[in-house]
């Protein structure tokens, strides 16, 4: 099953993620998949027979996390083939990305999520197989970019450019406190088809 860590949005940060995908829909016209908005803290592959110790192993680290604040930058970006909303740089975040990376991956048995799988190896830097071998993805450690990803698979649509530039965050320098994480069920592109199980932060 391919599973995300993930971080819960606040309801205001939820509805303006999913005021501007449904505006960037509008523009595009092209597929727009299910997707839960989320900032992605870890992916991988896991085996059914590891879901209980994954679920106590989630379920530790958010105990032992404090509820920290997570300010959000003022405008979209094109990243590959989607388009995300970045969040500022933030140590708190950084910190509970490396407490899950150091946790969670041996639960993935070494099992590789399809989207990798699919990845051509010509495609893959030394290092990011270095990563894949290790992490089960590449996009970890200095590789991790937290964001909200607005808009699945938009590639080099023309329209993009007018897109960013026309559609914002409703607030300036956007923030939230973040109180939960979860276990989220993943579709091919990394989307969140649902959530499965979450698990309050430490009070």
């Amino acid at each position: 099953m391919e599973l995300g860590i993930v971080i819960i949005l606040s309801a205001v940060i939820m509805a303006d993620s999913q005021r501007m995908n449904q505006e960037i829909y509008n523009d595009l016209k092209i597929k727009n998949v299910t997707n839960v908005p989320h900032i992605s803290l870890f992916q991988g592959r896991f085996p059914e027979k590891n879901q209980a110790q994954l679920e106590q192993a989630v379920a530790a680290i958010a105990h032992e996390t404090a509820p920290f604040k997570i300010e959000m930058e003022n405008n979209l970006i094109k990243a590959s083939e989607n388009i995300f909303w970045l969040t500022k740089s933030n140590d708190s975040l950084i910190k509970l990305h490396q407490k899950i990376l150091a946790e969670i991956p041996r639960y993935t048995d070494g099992l590789l999520m399809q989207q990798v799988i699919d990845m051509p190896p010509s495609s893959l830097t030394a290092q990011q197989k270095q990563k894949i071998k290790k992490y089960g993805i590449y996009w970890v450690e200095e590789n991790f970019l937290p964001h909200i990803t607005i808009f699945y698979s938009s590639y080099d649509h023309p329209k993009i450019p007018a897109v960013l530039a026309q559609v914002k965050p409703s607030l300036q320098n956007a923030e939230f406190t973040v109180t939960k994480i979860a276990i989220a069920r993943l579709g091919y592109v990394g989307n969140v088809e649902s959530i499965l199980q979450e698990y309050r932060l430490a009070f």
